[in-house]
């Protein structure tokens, strides 16, 4: 677990080379003890490697991070964990403006994106909009970008009342 927290320190500190020299860490120490124990955490930072990558538009050091996350899923990872991944696909492959594809991971990770983050559910929504007007499926399209600007005025209404919040607070 330490060496997958460093890594993950290093990524949003955005010190890549670091981030990945306990990235390979955490992959000797579970390749030298033969077990499957652990893989689980190597799996999550690939995540976060492919988020990161996706971010700074890296688009095939992102690919690389998901390939190597989704062989290890079946084995490895829970459903919320999964559908973070398909997430993290349909964001690359609507990067990559395959569209069809993206539709399919997003669909698969709609549910398990919900009950999560809001704010990566209102991603989501954008994502799911934008796949489907690129392939001129336009209610559908409308539809989820109806959800994304709903849940963007409740999330940034929310953020201006944490805003007037801590200002009152601090005077």
């Amino acid at each position: 677990h330490r060496y997958k927290d460093y890594s993950s320190a290093f990524i949003i500190l955005e010190q890549i080379d670091s981030a990945n020299h306990y990235y390979n860490k955490l992959q000797k120490y579970l390749s030298d003890l033969k077990t499957d124990v652990g893989w689980a955490n190597v799996a999550s930072s690939d995540l976060e490697f492919a988020e990161y990558y996706l971010n700074r538009h890296d688009l095939a050091k992102a690919k690389a991070s998901l390939a190597h996350a989704t062989i290890l899923a079946p084995k490895y990872l829970d459903e919320f964990v999964i559908g973070q991944l398909e997430y993290l696909k349909g964001k690359l492959a609507v990067e990559l403006k395959n569209y069809p594809e993206a539709i399919d991971y997003l669909s698969k990770s709609e549910k398990v994106v919900k009950d999560g983050i809001p704010e990566v559910y209102n991603s989501h929504q954008k994502l799911f909009a934008e796949a489907y007007a690129a392939t001129g499926k336009w209610q559908e399209a409308y539809k989820h970008l109806y959800i994304h600007a709903t849940l963007n005025d409740s999330l940034q209404a929310e953020a201006s009342k944490k805003n007037l919040a801590d200002m009152e607070a601090k005077y």
